[in-house]
């Protein structure tokens, strides 16, 4: 089956026509079908090649809408102009987004306007950068206080999947205005799949971001989204970065974090 590709590009350079006219086999600028798209973002300057057919130009911070008519597994790459190159591979399924993003460091801004606190090696489950939001959004408490939420981990990764988990306990038992309904309701950059960080994510943060003056959080507590028990979840002080756990009445701080 022939595969087409078009791109809508948001702060980046491209002329899709020419793409077309060069690449005929691989894009075209109104495809019979769309089957899913994928955000491709661009810490540095670089060539964006779908497929192994050069795509598009980014520049630094840039971004583009990569639309498929086609589900299935598409190789993109990023010939930066400093010289490196990154490669992943993404899977697309049917009406379902994916994200994938090249060339950030540590401390760098991410695509949500927020700043880079965690590259995996690899692109993997969906994502390869976790990226802290601006600002908190605000003090409060935990929630489920007496109820254990069995499932919540604590590793580098789990923060996504403890928020779901959490929203759905929370929507059953009715809570309203706890520390993960604030992430999922925040928007910075436009958008909405800001989450509460894990245990580890959280002191990442701490260790990445804050004591190198990155971003800017209080010397208070800051909740995380893994439950140590029934009336206790893991939180972090950032006055010194030690780690303990509180009671899920107290009122802590709440910084959102998303993964692309």
């Amino acid at each position: 089956m022939r595969r087409y590709v078009t791109i809508s590009l948001f702060m980046a350079e491209l002329s899709v026509l020419s793409f077309a006219q060069t690449n005929p086999r691989v894009i075209e600028v109104i495809p019979k079908a769309v089957a899913g798209a994928i955000m491709v973002y661009a810490g540095q300057s670089g060539t964006l090649s779908i497929d192994g057919y050069e795509a598009t130009r980014l520049r630094a911070n840039g971004s583009a809408i990569v639309y498929v008519n086609t589900a299935g597994t598409y190789e993109l790459t990023m010939y930066f102009d400093a010289g490196a190159q990154e490669t992943l591979k993404v899977d697309v399924q049917t009406d379902t987004p994916v994200s994938a993003g090249f060339g950030y460091a540590i401390g760098d801004y991410g695509p949500g306007g927020g700043r880079i606190f965690y590259v995996k090696e690899q692109y993997s489950e969906g994502w390869r950068y976790l990226e802290c939001a601006s600002y908190d959004v605000g003090s409060t408490q935990w929630g489920l206080n007496g109820a254990d939420v069995s499932g919540t981990g604590t590793q580098l990764g789990t923060g996504k999947q403890n928020s779901r988990l959490l929203l759905d306990r929370m929507y059953q038992a009715g809570e309203r205005n706890r520390a993960v309904q604030h992430c999922a309701t925040y928007n910075e950059g436009g958008f909405t799949d800001w989450f509460l960080p894990s245990k580890n994510e959280l002191d990442l943060i701490y260790r990445n971001l804050h004591t190198d003056g990155y971003v800017t959080l209080t010397d208070n507590y800051y909740w995380s989204s893994s439950q140590y028990n029934d009336g206790y979840v893991w939180c972090q002080l950032f006055q010194d970065g030690a780690q303990g756990y509180g009671s899920k009445n107290y009122t802590f701080c709440v910084r959102p974090i998303r993964s692309f």
